[in-house]
């Protein structure tokens, strides 16, 4: 900070200082606010070191104010903060709140004459108060006013030592004084003028006697100087050659100024002398010193280049001269303007007016990157740092510079290595985020579009197993290069990842002209089987790839949402490999952000409330109820009814499924407590997930709710699908068995659809095989026709001692084959829809015994 500006140390020395004078002022201050507490501080990094604190009647015992965690931690320059209640609860780090139980308080910024923040006026009050904002523009003054009362203090203080100090300087610069009356002719000298002249002070002197000490020529000049401003008023200066009394030669600086009567007479003459022997020798010695500083300026790798306040070059050394390519009569003397390229040189005049007339630099002071001109025309990057300095009472400019062409060089060789590929040397993933957000940033301006898409080479692990890696990246780099040469000059391509690539359209659209960036033909062209063509030991092997792609608008998006949309794309266009591709529309975008609303709503799904079961009752015949299995449903604050087999497939991907899963034990196990203590007893089935029964307390909390609740073991079916045994055999099997020992009977779900191997079937302890409903849909009739996977499934299950059970039977037809064939449980819209809890229980009451038949 400069010295003659108000410091924070200035204003804490001030406070201290004048606590004589302050001291009315702040308990008239905190009277009038009604402040419990009302300090002045001085604010540091880590505390407020209040100054002053007084309360309505008395000045009080400073303390220490911890900074973090409290209101005034972050607080702006020239604002105001107000709190009219709950201060405290706001801030609970706030020891000091905390301690003497503020409510509401308001600080304000004690600034120095440059707009500095130099110290803080904080008011404290003990109970909520909702009149702060109307003593604001009060409290606000009173501190502005403290500060300009401070910072006055502080001026006068400081004058009254610079005048000490200048008198110090008069005598230790050994300048003397003089004086000489027309009228009288008589002349002052001061001691210092006797010294220089060495004479005795005590000498009597005359204007003859002092222009008698001058040399000849010095003597005539002096001479011809005092008469004129006798004559006419006219002051003089002028560096002079003397001989004192003792003989020896000086250098003086003599000045006069006349002063006139009303007539314009000249009354008196009055001015100094200065012995400036030293400064002429040392005149000299800086010639010297100068020649010495052009030699090594001269020998500079740098250029330097000096110029005046008006652009004007005034010096250079030779670095300068060769990095410009010009001649020292052609460089000095010429516009600074001329050694910049457009805009810069049309710009520099305005730039320059602008920091004369307000002081405000972009460049002085500070190292910059520019370009620059050579006088053959070709443009440079440099780096130019720029200082100030005074030559002869001149502001120049001194500018060093540095030709960085080959460090950009560098520079740029190494960003390229970071922003591309090793492999394909394609740009990179880092590069695209960076002209991604670019082209969002045009493309938002103009509320515009874009479009992106993703490609996945597919199998191409089982293709770096087969013929290893090197060959694996022989063939990304000849798929890039096929891939590169197709999207032509309107897109851009990147590698993502470590077999995908991403293509970015250059171009932006407005909504309703995105069909302008023909996505189907970019993907038709991206997915030609020639693209995927590999040779490999004189053999032409056809790899494939998948694309998802989708046009994005650009105030909705941004790069980590598009990224994530194409992996979502790209997901669902691997359903169709090889070669399959999957465009996401604007109803795809909308179901895809759903997609994304859910996954976050799993989160804390079983703690909302939002979550249901409901019943779906079986039968052993159209008249003869059995059992139930338990469906879950999803009825969110947020999106509404949610099918689960939208969110179910979500949950698996995270811990949420077992979450899930364990709500619905529990849910199960409380509704089966319900009813066995009205006398109703019923077996109901559960869907188990694959992360579920595998992870390592599935058992421990099953057991742990059902001991909860006093459930039997026989009450509950958990249902497995095919999936989940081929999920971790050997440890789901284990698990099968210990708890199959304790009574819980297991089914397998959704069979047929999986990979089932009849020799674990026959290992594991099931009670039930359900038919899929996918199948049970392809019986049209009862008669005659034959449905071979639904009858091999029966038999299995016949072959295996298990009940079978058939899912969604939703007409007479499909119940009359299936009953023919021996199947022996039913369920599905035919015999009922699925019921709320209490209509399960009025449907059927069967004793503990029948459940265990």
């Amino acid at each position: 900070m400069p010295l003659d500006v108000f410091s924070a140390d200035q204003f804490a020395v001030q406070v201290l200082d004048e606590l004589e004078t302050i001291t009315p002022l702040m308990l008239q201050q905190s009277q009038g606010l009604a402040c419990d507490i009302l300090f002045i501080a001085q604010k540091t990094p880590h505390q407020l070191q209040p100054l002053m604190t007084v309360n309505r009647e008395r000045v009080l015992k400073n303390f220490n104010y911890e900074m973090v965690g409290s209101p005034f931690e972050h607080m702006p320059n020239e604002t105001t903060c107000v709190y009219i209640e709950d201060v405290r609860h706001l801030y609970p780090e706030d020891l000091t709140l905390q301690k003497m139980e503020v409510e509401s308080c308001f600080a304000s910024p004690i600034m120095n004459e440059q707009e500095q923040t130099i110290g803080l006026l904080v008011g404290l009050f003990c109970s909520p108060n909702s009149a702060l904002h109307e003593y604001k523009l009060a409290f606000e003054t009173f501190a502005r006013f403290l500060g300009a009362s401070l910072n006055n203090m502080h001026s006068k203080k400081r004058a009254h030592a610079q005048l000490s100090l200048h008198r110090e300087v008069e005598e230790i610069s050994q300048t003397g004084a003089w004086e000489y009356d027309v009228a009288t002719k008589k002349i002052f000298w001061s001691r210092e003028v006797y010294q220089i002249y060495g004479l005795c002070p005590t000498m009597p002197v005359s204007a003859d006697v002092g222009k008698s000490y001058y040399t000849k020529e010095a003597r005539q000049q002096i001479s011809s100087l005092f008469q004129k401003a006798i004559d006419s008023g006219q002051s003089y200066r002028g560096d002079f050659e003397l001989v004192d009394a003792k003989g020896q030669y000086k250098w003086v600086r003599t000045s006069g100024k006349a002063e006139q009567d009303v007539h314009g007479k000249t009354k008196r003459i009055f001015g100094a002398i200065e012995d400036i022997t030293s400064e002429k020798q040392l005149f000299l010695s800086n010639i010297e010193h100068t020649n010495l500083l052009e030699c090594i300026l001269n020998n500079l790798n740098d250029a330097v280049i000096t110029i005046n306040r008006y652009g004007k070059i005034k010096h250079v050394n030779n670095a300068a001269l060769d990095m410009f390519g010009y001649e020292f009569s052609e460089m000095v003397n010429s516009r600074i303007e001329s050694l910049m390229p457009q805009p810069y040189s049309s710009q520099h005049q305005r730039y320059m007016k602008h920091y004369h007339e307000t002081g405000e630099a972009k460049i002085i002071g500070i190292g910059r990157q520019l370009p620059a001109i050579r006088k053959s025309g070709e443009i440079f990057q440099m780096e130019l740092s720029l200082t100030t300095s005074d030559f002869d009472g001149e502001t120049q400019y001194v500018g060093v510079i540095r030709d960085i062409s080959e460090r950009i060089k560098a520079q740029d060789t190494i960003y390229s290595l970071a922003y591309s590929d090793s492999i394909t040397g394609l740009k990179n993933s880092k590069w695209f985020e960076k002209e991604c957000k670019d082209l969002l940033i045009r493309a938002l301006l103009k509320r515009h579009c874009i479009f992106c898409l993703i490609i996945d080479v597919d199998k191409m692990a089982q293709f770096n197993l087969q013929f290893g890696f090197e060959k694996g990246d022989k063939a990304l780099r000849s798929i890039a290069n096929k891939l590169e040469s197709i999207i032509g000059n309107e897109f851009n391509i990147y590698k993502h990842e470590a077999d995908s690539f991403i293509v970015l359209g250059k171009s932006t659209r407005k909504k309703a002209e995105t069909y302008l960036f023909k996505t189907q033909m970019v993907e038709s062209a991206l997915l030609n089987k020639m693209n995927y063509d590999v040779s490999e030991a004189d053999e032409k092997i056809v790899l494939s790839a998948s694309v998802g792609s989708a046009i994005f608008e650009a105030n909705k998006h941004s790069v980590e949402t598009i990224l994530s949309t194409l992996e979502y794309a790209l997901k669902q266009a691997k359903q169709y490999s090889p070669f399959g591709s999957h465009y996401i529309g604007e109803l795809g975008l909308n179901e895809y952000e759903r997609t994304n609303k859910i996954r976050t709503l799993l989160k804390a799904v079983t703690t909302s409330g939002e979550l249901s079961l409901v019943m779906q009752p079986q039968y052993a015949n159209i008249e003869k109820f059995v059992s139930f299995e338990a469906l879950i449903r999803w009825e969110s604050s947020e999106l509404g009814f949610i099918s689960p087999a939208d969110f179910i497939p979500i949950a698996e991907e995270s811990e949420a499924i077992i979450a899930i899963g364990d709500w619905v034990l529990s849910s199960v196990c409380q509704i089966l407590h319900a009813a066995i203590n009205d006398g109703i007893y019923m077996r109901i089935s559960v869907n188990i997930s694959a992360k579920q029964i595998v992870s390592s307390d599935f058992t421990d909390k099953l057991l742990k709710t059902t001991k909860q609740w006093n459930i039997p073991a026989n009450c509950l079916v958990l249902e497995l699908t095919e999936t989940t045994l081929v999920a971790d055999l050997e440890l789901v099997k284990k698990t099968m068995c210990k708890l199959s020992e304790l009574g819980f009977g297991f089914s397998i779900d959704d069979f047929g659809t999986g990979y089932s191997s009849l020799a674990y079937l026959k290992e594991l302890p099931i009670v039930e095989l359900k038919i899929d409903k996918y199948f049970v849909d392809d019986i049209k009739d009862s008669h005659g026709e034959k449905f071979a996977i639904v009858d091999a499934i029966i038999d299995m299950a016949k072959a295996l001692g298990v009940k079978s059970v058939a899912e969604g039977v939703e007409n007479k037809d499909q119940y009359l084959y299936l009953s023919k064939r021996g199947c022996d449980i039913y369920q599905g819209y035919f015999f009922s829809k699925p019921l709320d809890i209490q209509s399960c229980r009025d449907l059927y009451q069967p004793t503990l015994s029948e459940i265990d038949t």
